[in-house]
């Protein structure tokens, strides 16, 4: 096989793993904690806060509630 194949092969099965993903986690998304909207695959990996991470997790408590 070539290598496009592969490749194309590969990026099929991320994408059915994704889309498996969203609808199963789709249906029970009502039952999660509420917060701040994620990216694919990532996640909120991006919104962590590096410094004064207490004064991000305050704002983002008076945003989306307590647990």
């Amino acid at each position: 096989m070539s290598n496009l194949i592969v490749a194309l092969i590969i990026a099929l099965i991320f994408f059915a793993i994704y889309v498996l993903k969203y609808f199963i986690f789709r249906s029970r998304s009502p039952s999660l904690p509420p917060g701040p909207k994620g990216l694919p695959l990532v996640g909120n990996i991006f919104d962590m806060p590096s410094e004064k991470e207490w004064l991000t997790f305050a704002k983002w408590g008076e945003i989306y509630g307590g647990l």
